[in-house]
């Protein structure tokens, strides 16, 4: 009797999930959902287009190992590289802006963006200590949208957050 009525459960379990699964139009979910964008496709998409800018360098990650990004709305974005780590660990910048390089350390320093061919972003800065560079041209021009590592000679590497996902959605720039 016992293994009678748990037979019977587990048919009335299969026949919801059926049910459940096919709806009562008997389309699968894949069916009615293979249209339909999940929350993360357009994310996904936007990641797996985010390396398709010829000469651009393409990012180290989607979204940054610091956690917490600054997001000056200035023109310029300032980094200052100090003998611990950097300030901000982590700078948000949007298309228009440029980034600037302050040395706070003892010793000169050198700063360049690592693997890429753009003549921009491949381009080593030195700077003595006290200094600071400004790359004069607007991210948009040699980052694409993603974080970037700016390699530091001997000290801790700034994160550079560029097209910041923000509530959600991947924030690129106008083209």
């Amino acid at each position: 009797m016992k293994a009678t009525f748990l037979g019977a459960l587990s048919f009335i379990g299969i026949a919801i999930l059926v049910v459940l699964v096919l709806g009562p139009d008997r389309t699968s979910w894949r069916e009615r959902n293979q249209n339909q964008e999940t929350p993360n496709s357009s994310l996904e998409n936007s990641a797996a287009n985010l390396e398709v800018n010829v000469g651009m360098r393409a990012p180290d990650g989607i979204t940054p190992a610091a956690g917490v990004c600054d997001g000056p709305t200035g023109a310029v974005v300032s980094v200052a590289i100090m003998d611990d780590v950097p300030s901000p660990r982590c700078a948000k910048v949007s298309a228009g802006q440029k980034i600037r390089v302050e040395n706070r350390t003892m010793e000169r320093i050198t700063i360049f963006f690592e693997g890429t061919s753009n003549a921009i972003a491949s381009r080593q800065y030195s700077i003595v200590p006290g200094d600071a560079v400004l790359i004069d041209t607007p991210v948009e021009s040699y980052l694409s949208p993603g974080v970037h590592h700016l390699n530091v000679s001997g000290y801790s590497s700034p994160e550079i957050w560029f097209g910041a996902l923000n509530e959600g959605s991947l924030e690129l720039p106008d083209r």
